[in-house]
């Protein structure tokens, strides 16, 4: 597939605010990432619990405030993942 180009800024944003013109590729390790150290257990509870939240849902759970903000944090602190919005893998 071809890249879209346009003369404008504006005209690129237009046609890239429509998510069935954009596609995402999730870069994948052809050789394992060997790390020589373990994430902490609090790190590890926070990306699972994100991982079934959004941003948005954080606030309704019934955890204190503090923790709230900290699951909130995680959505700043973290790399987006991104799919692809067409639907092929």
């Amino acid at each position: 597939p071809g890249v879209y180009s346009s003369d404008t800024v504006c005209g690129l944003i237009e046609h890239y605010k429509d998510p069935a013109h954009c596609m995402f590729f999730e870069p994948m390790l052809t050789i394992p990432l060997h790390r020589n150290f373990t994430f902490p257990l609090q790190h590890l509870c926070r990306a699972v619990i994100n991982s079934k939240l959004t941003y948005d849902t954080i606030p309704a759970i019934q955890l204190p405030k503090r923790l709230k903000n900290y699951l909130k944090e995680y959505h700043y602190k973290q790399q987006v993942r991104v799919r692809r919005l067409d639907g092929d893998h």
